[in-house]
C-alpha cells in the first residue's frame, strides 16, 4: 500500500515510536501530507521537551509565524531561552580549560524572544510580542560586546574579565545593534529606560546562579562592579545611536547629566569611550556638560572632567573635539602631574 494511502490516524500511531523529537521534524519535511499531520505533533513535542531551538532561531530570523504557532501550542515567550555563545565567549570557555564548557555556554549566554527580535531589528515581530504583553525588562547576557564605562581598561576594553557581566534588557540590544525603529517601538509601550538587569533581582533566571564563585571570564553576575544604572542615553552614546540620542533628550525630556548615583558616569563619557566624534558633538549641543566628574568602580579613579577621561584614556581626538566646542570643557581643579602630563602631551597634536 502507498504510504499515500494510509490513514493519518496510523501515522500519528507511529509517532509514539520514535525517540527523539527530530525524527517527528524529519517526518514533518517529507511532504504537504505528512507536515499536516505532523505539525501539531511537532510543535507539542518541542513545548514538551522545552526544546530552545524553535523559539531562538524563530525570534532571531523574524518567523512570526513560527512563533505564533508555537504560542498557540503552549509555548512560554515570556522566559529566557539558553542562545548561541558568540566566539569570543567560547575562546574564553576554551581558554579556561573547563571539560564543561557547552553546560557553561547554554547556561551563560541567555536571552528573551524579544532580545534577539529587537537584537536583529524585526520589528513586526517585536511589535507582535508586546502585543502578547511579554516582559520588556528581564535580562539577556553575552548579546553584545558592551560593557559599561567604568569596568573598561583606558583603550575601552575589559581590563578584567572576571568582572561580572551585565545582563541587558532588550531596549539596550535594539540601541547597540542601532535598530532605531525597534528602540523607539519599546520606548513607546513603556519599557524602562533603565537598561542593565541587577544580578539580584527576580528577574534574573535561576539557572545562571550555577555561575556565583565562578571567577572566571565574567560568568558569576555577582562580581558586576559597574555602575548600578545605566540608561538607555548611555546606550546610544556608546553605540552611536544619534537618532535615539535626540529622541530621548528632546522628545523624552531625559537628563542628559544625570549619572543616578555617586559613581558611573554620563553619556558624554561613553561617546568620549567609544571614541564616536558626531556623537561627541551631538551630546555637547544638546546640552552635556564636559566639566561633570566620573568616579570609575573598578579602580576607583576619578576624573575631573570629560577632558581628563579623554587625555588619560588616550582618547586624544576626542579631547581635541572637547576643546574646539564652545562651552567649559576646561575645568580647573586642583594640579596633578597625570594632568599635566597628559595635556603637555596633547598640544603635540594641535
Amino acid at each position: 500500500m502507498a504510504s499515500s494511502m494510509i490513514p493519518p490516524e496510523v501515522w500519528l500511531h507511529v509517532n509514539h515510536y520514535l525517540n527523539w523529537s527530530a525524527d517527528l521534524a524529519a517526518l514533518a519535511q517529507v511532504n504537504r501530507k505528512f507536515y499536516d499531520i505532523f505539525q501539531r505533533e511537532v510543535y507539542l513535542a518541542a513545548v514538551r521537551e522545552d526544546n530552545a531551538d524553535i523559539i531562538v532561531k524563530s525570534a532571531s530570523t523574524g518567523n512570526l509565524r513560527t512563533l505564533q504557532h508555537a504560542l498557540s501550542y503552549g509555548a512560554d515567550l515570556n522566559k529566557v531561552y539558553p542562545a548561541e555563545a558568540p566566539p569570543r565567549l567560547k575562546n574564553w570557555v576554551e581558554r579556561a580549560g573547563r571539560h564543561d564548557s557547552n553546560v557553561i555556554l547554554s547556561k551563560a549566554c541567555f536571552a528573551t524572544p524579544l532580545h534577539l527580535a529587537a537584537k536583529h531589528g524585526h520589528y513586526d515581530t517585536v511589535r507582535w510580542l508586546l502585543d502578547q504583553n511579554v516582559d520588556t525588562e528581564l535580562p539577556g547576557r553575552f548579546l553584545c560586546q558592551c560593557l559599561p564605562v567604568g569596568i573598561m581598561g583606558t583603550l575601552g576594553q575589559p581590563d578584567d574579565v572576571s568582572d561580572g557581566v551585565p545582563g541587558w534588557t532588550p531596549l539596550h540590544l535594539a540601541i547597540c545593534n542601532r535598530q532605531v525603529a525597534v528602540a523607539r517601538l519599546l520606548l513607546s509601550s513603556g519599557a524602562s529606560q533603565s537598561v542593565r538587569v541587577n544580578h539580584s533581582s527576580s528577574k534574573f533566571p535561576h539557572f545562571n546562579r550555577s555561575f556565583y564563585g565562578d571567577s572566571s571570564i565574567g560568568l558569576d553576575p555577582t562580581r558586576y562592579r559597574g555602575p548600578m544604572v545605566v540608561s538607555a542615553l548611555h546606550s546610544a552614546a556608546y553605540s552611536g545611536t544619534k537618532p535615539i540620542i535626540t529622541h530621548l533628550v528632546r522628545d523624552l525630556k531625559t537628563d542628559i547629566n544625570k549619572r543616578f548615583e555617586m559613581i558611573g558616569a554620563t553619556p558624554l563619557y561613553y561617546a568620549i569611550a567609544a571614541s564616536d566624534l558626531s556623537s561627541i558633538v551631538l551630546l555637547l549641543s544638546l546640552g552635556a556638560r564636559p566639566e561633570v566628574p566620573f568616579v570609575g568602580s573598578t579602580k576607583y579613579q576619578t576624573y575631573d572632567s570629560a577632558l581628563e577621561f579623554a587625555l588619560v584614556s588616550k582618547k586624544t581626538d576626542a579631547a581635541l573635539q572637547l576643546l574646539t566646542q564652545p562651552g567649559a570643557a576646561w575645568h580647573n581643579p586642583p594640579e596633578s602631574p597625570i594632568r599635566a602630563t597628559c595635556i603637555s602631551n596633547i598640544w603635540h597634536r594641535v
